[in-house]
């Protein structure tokens, strides 16, 4: 086992803050949650982490790692909620740099890529980012943020685009988008040994965005550089079950992404 770490765990009352938690917690490291808290859980320390103050922030004090998973989760808030959720990651980037933390590893998502689904070949971290919504610009702006840190020498950054982890942790046919959407499960025990793999492992880069979904049959998302900078290895990857509402669905889909694609570029060209 690694030598024990201090961690410091945002949105940690959230379903993917309890699992790291409790996950990091099993493995010998001392974690130290902060949140919203609404239930008043007495292990949880409570704050808005949209609002800089030093009552929250020297909680990073003596920190190894701070993994960020904070923030609103629905990938379809709207731009009031988005801007909320990068003045979280900037304070609590902040209060990183600000406590001397080596390493912070932050919860970005799929969404970052989302307008990558209707295209063809692998998707890897490299790629020029291509988010739809609120939701995965705040993803990408946080990621950004993070990097503007890392080159900076303040600490280490390590950007994980999440796949898709319900909150039943299963697969199957009741996912949304069909096999798009078990394409991009995440197993709940590859998440947790991805994020030890995250905080814990040296790096040979200060700043690194990778991939983190399981290794599913037929996934378009390449899991290359999630093995090369963090050695992290999915065992637990499953083969879709597409129904034929979900085929037909995908095909209207991708039907309306062209048609509206075509219609945007056609409008950009000529609306003077």
């Amino acid at each position: 086992m690694s030598a024990t770490k201090t961690v410091v765990v945002t949105g940690a009352s959230g379903a993917l803050g309890q699992r790291t938690s409790r996950d990091l917690a099993a493995h010998g490291h001392r974690v130290v949650g902060i949140c919203l808290n609404p239930d008043g859980r007495q292990d949880i320390h409570t704050a808005d982490l949209s609002v800089a103050v030093e009552s929250w922030m020297r909680l990073f004090a003596n920190a190894d790692v701070v993994i960020h998973l904070a923030g609103n989760p629905i990938p379809r808030i709207d731009w009031q909620s988005a801007q909320g959720n990068v003045a979280i990651t900037r304070n609590v980037l902040e209060a990183s740099r600000r406590y001397g933390v080596k390493r912070v590893v932050y919860a970005s998502s799929n969404w970052v890529m989302a307008g990558h689904r209707f295209s063809s070949g692998a998707i890897t971290p490299d790629m020029p980012v291509h988010p739809l919504t609120p939701y995965g610009l705040a993803k990408y702006i946080g990621e950004e943020i993070g990097r503007s840190f890392a080159m900076a020498g303040f600490f280490e950054f390590v950007a994980l685009r999440i796949g898709y982890l319900p909150a039943d942790g299963r697969s199957g046919p009741h996912l949304f988008y069909g096999a798009w959407g078990q394409q991009m499960w995440l197993a709940p025990d590859d998440f947790c040994d991805a994020i030890r793999q995250a905080a814990l492992v040296p790096l040979v880069e200060r700043f690194s965005v990778v991939n983190l979904m399981s290794d599913n049959e037929g996934s378009r998302w390449s899991l290359a550089a999630t093995k090369e900078r963090l050695a992290f290895v999915s065992t637990r990857g499953v083969a879709p079950q597409i129904r034929l509402i979900h085929r037909v669905k995908a095909n209207v889909a991708h039907l309306t992404y062209a048609v509206g694609g075509w219609l945007c570029r056609f409008w950009i060209r000529h609306r003077w």
